[in-house]
């Protein structure tokens, strides 16, 4: 196999790298971060509140909805993880496709993303449940993925134009005037459908 797929990409990882590494307790986290020291001088930077990043200007308050439904921080992480090993993960394996159930998906990919929970930390969780391997499997490739795409964005740069399958290169895709007012539609939070926004 290539590793444009998971299987032998997540044996690969794991032959080369073997398993990811415990993640530090939270209780010694901060011990860790007293005794660091910062440099004597901190170097010239832009504060935040100039980059004009994400600002949301006008009338329109249109991410508040998004905002108060995805709080992002860590203990936000930690609180959806909790929430989902208490309610939901042990369902996972049968309800995983099942966006109409509560609790049957984690909650967790955007914290992921921004880093606000680390995936070792929801690894670890998953493989330290006691579920046995066949009711935890899926769940815990998922984790593998991301690493996957980012592996292939490396290798494959040309994917962002093309795909690296080549049979899904006459999929018809939305262009023009309605690619630009569905991609608005998403980016505001008004696509119509609740699971998308």
């Amino acid at each position: 196999g290539h590793w444009g797929t998971l299987m032998p990409f997540l044996k690969g990882c794991k032959k080369q790298l073997g398993e990811p590494r415990r993640p530090i307790p939270r209780s010694r986290e901060f011990s860790i971060f007293e005794g660091l020291k910062g440099p004597d001088v901190w170097p010239h930077a832009i504060p935040v509140d100039e980059l004009d990043m994400a600002l949301v200007k006008g009338t329109d308050q249109w991410q508040l909805p998004i905002l108060s439904r995805f709080p992002m921080s860590e203990d936000d992480a930690v609180s959806n993880m909790d929430c989902f090993f208490s309610s939901g993960y042990e369902r996972y394996e049968q309800d995983r496709s099942r966006a109409d159930i509560e609790g049957s998906t984690s909650k967790l990919s955007a914290h992921l993303r921004i880093g606000t929970i680390s995936p070792n930390e929801l690894y670890y969780k998953i493989e330290d449940s006691g579920l046995d391997y066949e009711h935890r499997k899926t769940i815990s490739r998922r984790l593998f993925w991301r690493d996957l795409a980012y592996f292939q964005l490396l290798n494959f740069p040309n994917m962002r134009e093309r795909s690296i399958r080549s049979h899904y290169e006459e999929t018809e895709w939305v262009t023009g005037e309605e690619e630009g007012r569905r991609v608005r539609a998403w980016k505001e939070g008004r696509t119509g459908y609740p699971l998308v926004e």
